[in-house]
């Protein structure tokens, strides 16, 4: 199996000026390449260990009228560590993003324009804010890609640690021993609205693992599903898939395995007999592990919840497909919505992205999203196999404006493009 790029589409316009195609192969820069992975390095960091702070956002102090509130820190992190970056490397642009993005924003603009009620101004300027700059990217040499997603993979061996010591510790002592940012932080300091704390099952003393750093636990199995899945695609190292599929069953959190039981086929699509067979006993291991710790009897009272209105399986999966369905039958639906900002605020409920947009901004701002995003993680994307698992992932288990969601995935899936001229 090759650990090249699985697709090798081109866009006609890309880099004219900065937009302008350049053709000549170039020398592998040392100094570039450094800088990009050290950015990527700072960026996994900034997106795993600082996802549950908040910054405020009121730009009032300065004269401007903007109070966008509480902003998951790690967007202006972001930010900063992008601006860093431009001292060292430029980014290309590709001019179909920059096309998709403009017909996005119009399409933004024509629902607001034809609002009959209020709308979050803040929520449009934070969605700005978030994707405008996936517009660029930057040319990579494969080997780079490879090298970053090593840094990826490594850093979720660590977390798979803490994952694994908090198991270890809760049954020695008690989950009261693990570190507590709930306790450690003030709560204006934390991203609310998620369960950080949570039962194996209800009344149980022991708790899922969070990983200390994140939001809740199906973030972690979710990080974890993007860490098997890149290992799968780019190195096949059997201890390490036997690793993240462990610690994987270990949280107790479903996402993460949906999440590749649905992307399963597009994975294994491509793989040759011995990985296969690698992956056969990787879920082995993981059945027998399964067994060990009761996963099913401890789980088995979820696979219902879909039908119970407030379960998070029926947040998850039945109530966006019914809000979407509902929002057809609106007369207005195809050009506006509800207003940005108007969708459901219960930190249990997860719309998909596909919903969400429907809902507050109409069904020509969902399309031209779904093209723009698509377009960013599947033209020239180093694996598409991977641009599909992040794409399943963004939808149907992330957010639209929660911003550690876009960043993880533009950074893993759009940020960076291989070119035949393999530049560092």
């Amino acid at each position: 199996m090759s650990n090249s790029t699985d697709s090798t589409l081109k866009s006609p316009w890309q880099n004219v000026g900065w937009l302008k195609e350049r053709n000549r192969p170039q020398a592998i820069n040392p100094r570039r390449r450094a800088a990009l992975i050290t950015f990527f390095a700072l960026q996994v960091i900034n997106l795993i260990f600082l996802q549950k702070f908040v910054a405020p956002f009121d730009l009032h102090t300065i004269g401007l009228p903007v109070d966008i509130g509480p902003v998951e820190i790690v967007l202006p992190v972001s930010y900063l560590l992008s601006l860093a970056l431009l001292f060292y490397a430029r980014p290309s642009i590709d001019l179909n993003r920059l096309i998709l993005m403009v017909l996005f924003s119009i399409a933004v603009l024509i629902s607001i324009f034809s609002q009959k009620n209020t709308y979050s101004s803040n929520s449009v300027l934070l969605v700005f804010a978030i994707y405008i700059p996936f517009i660029a990217y930057f040319e990579v040499h494969r080997s780079t890609i490879k090298t970053m997603t090593s840094v990826y993979l490594n850093v979720m061996l660590a977390i798979g640690g803490i994952v694994a010591l908090q198991h270890f510790s809760q049954l020695i002592w008690s989950w009261k021993v693990w570190p507590n940012l709930n306790l450690i932080f003030s709560p204006n300091l934390l991203f609310q609205g998620y369960v950080y704390i949570q039962p194996i099952i209800y009344g149980s003393h022991f708790m899922k693992p969070n990983g200390i750093f994140f939001l809740e636990v199906s973030y972690v199995s979710q990080f974890l599903a993007v860490a098997f899945a890149l290992e799968l695609v780019y190195f096949q190292r059997l201890w390490r898939l036997i690793f993240y599929a462990v610690i994987l069953v270990s949280t107790f959190a479903g996402t993460g395995l949906l999440l590749l039981a649905v992307c399963a086929p597009i994975l294994l699509g491509k793989i040759n007999a011995r990985t296969l067979g690698g992956v056969l006993i990787v879920i082995a291991i993981s059945a027998l592990l399964a067994v060990q710790i009761n996963w099913y009897q401890q789980v088995e009272h979820r696979f219902g919840e879909y039908r119970n209105t407030g379960a998070s399986a029926n947040h998850r999966f039945i109530e966006p497909y019914e809000v979407l369905v509902e929002v057809v039958k609106r007369p207005y639906s195809a050009y506006t919505g509800s207003g940005p900002g108007s969708g459901a605020k219960d930190g249990q409920a997860f719309w998909w992205v596909s919903t969400k947009l429907a809902y507050e901004y109409g069904f020509l701002t969902m399309i031209s999203f779904l093209a723009f995003f698509g377009y960013v993680l599947f033209a020239n994307a180093p694996s598409r196999r991977i641009a599909f698992v992040l794409f399943i992932l963004f939808n149907f288990m992330g957010g639209f404006i929660i911003p550690v969601y876009p960043l993880f995935i533009f950074l893993l899936g759009g940020m960076f493009r291989v070119r035949s001229g393999e530049v560092a």
